[in-house]
């Protein structure tokens, strides 16, 4: 069940709002979400990320794979 707090936040969550629900800074939620750790999508220069996915990321509900290979594709072109 969601408190009223995370209630309030958006569908789709910036890298501020996503560390506001999973209570941790917002550098580590962008350093998550470089190494393929955490569910979201660039769009443009900025992360975004659905309230659902962390929801079932943080209940280990989550399906990672297609961001671990984003990430390791990113890191064999450096």
């Amino acid at each position: 069940m969601e408190d009223d707090e995370s209630a309030a936040l958006p569908l789709v969550l910036t890298v501020e709002q996503a560390g506001q629900l999973l209570q941790m800074p917002a550098d580590t939620v962008r350093k998550l979400l470089s190494a393929g750790r955490l569910p979201g999508r660039k769009v443009g220069r900025e992360w975004r990320l659905t309230r659902q996915a962390l929801i079932d990321y943080v209940s280990g509900e989550d399906n990672l794979e297609h961001n671990r290979s984003r990430a390791d594709a990113r890191t064999a072109q450096a």
